[in-house]
């Protein structure tokens, strides 16, 4: 694979090492359609977080922690899994092996087997430059935008900081990857 091959854009970055290519070049529409319907169908089973997800997934079929977060992400985004909340509207949390939390997910919607396997991989959508005097507004649509896209909202900070400071970034970057 090649780091050039537009075929994988969205998918890999160019940046990451050529497992991550061979990876994509794996993946068909068939193959995430079917996780998807996989993760559906074991949250109609009952609420699950990401590892357990893995865990019901991988009895089927061998697949990446990554590429069930992505699945679930999707479905999210489609508005047919949402995350587990108790009755004061706080997200439900489960230790899981490693002893750190993670949130339970559940089905959000019915939806047959179509519907889930008709979900697309979300587009990229290029953000328009934001007005100087609407800077702490930008700020704050970044960390919801943030915490409904990864569920970190410190994440848009991470990113804001890159593009304010890049020459601390590649710094703090090169250091990195020297050690």
């Amino acid at each position: 694979m090649t780091q050039e091959n537009t075929e994988f854009k969205g998918k890999v970055r160019a940046r990451d090492p050529e497992t991550s290519w061979e990876s994509a070049a794996r993946q068909t529409p068939t193959k995430t359609a079917a996780l998807r319907a996989r993760i559906y169908e074991a949250l109609s089973g009952r609420p699950m977080t990401d590892e357990e997800l893995l865990i019901s997934a991988g009895r089927i079929t061998s697949t990446s922690p990554s590429g069930v977060r992505t699945r679930r992400h999707e479905l999210v985004l489609a508005g047919f899994v949402s995350e587990l909340r108790d009755d004061d509207g706080q997200t439900v949390k489960r230790d899981t092996l490693g002893g750190s939390p993670s949130i339970v997910w559940q089905v959000a919607r019915s939806a047959s087997v179509e519907q889930v396997l008709a979900v697309k991989r979300p587009r990229t959508v290029k953000a328009e430059p934001v007005a100087p005097h609407d800077h702490e507004r930008g700020m704050d649509a970044a960390r919801r935008l943030s915490l409904w896209e990864t569920g970190m909202p410190t994440w848009a900070d991470m990113l804001i900081n890159a593009y304010l400071n890049p020459e601390e970034t590649e710094r703090k970057i090169d250091e990195e990857q020297e050690n």
